[in-house]
């Protein structure tokens, strides 16, 4: 099943939302520990927390560095929900990188460098089962509607 029907039925079985998951370490609350092991514990609660009324969940990799690519295949196994790649895939070689560890990949065409790129990206994402969701930061209305001509890809 293509990721936007996919998405689209857990939308109507769900709600139309995906969660972030942004861990500041920081920012924790009290009781959990700062660190690797406390971060896995927050996320965790908030995957609980959601899952019946969240379709995806999204972690925000710059949270996660600090567990490197094995802590995503931790979060992965943990989570009953998909977990979409948002930063760690920008560029084509990233793709490949995060065909083990996410369900699918986060396409913005400012951070992977336009739409060839972003063509590229998807053709590598179909072919290692990767669902896509196109993304956005500070796009105009006309890099939007760039990306809204591929977003069925």
């Amino acid at each position: 099943m293509h990721f936007g029907d996919a998405l689209t039925a857990a939308t109507k079985e769900k709600s139309p939302v995906c969660v972030g998951l942004d861990p500041n370490l920081s920012k924790l609350p009290e009781g959990i520990s700062k660190d690797a092991e406390g971060m896995l514990t927050f996320c965790k609660g908030i995957i609980d927390a959601v899952k019946d009324t969240a379709a995806c969940v999204k972690p925000q990799m710059a949270y996660f560095e600090v567990l490197g690519w094995e802590g995503m295949k931790v979060l992965k196994q943990e989570s009953t929900l998909p977990i979409i790649a948002d930063e760690s895939c920008q560029r084509l070689e990233d793709v490949t990188r995060c065909a083990n560890i996410f369900d699918g990949i986060n396409i913005k065409l400012m951070k992977c460098g336009g739409l060839t790129p972003a063509l590229k990206m998807i053709e590598k994402a179909h072919y290692l089962n990767l669902k896509i969701m196109a993304g956005c930061m500070t796009e105009s209305t006309i890099g939007i509607s760039n990306l809204s001509q591929i977003a069925s890809l």
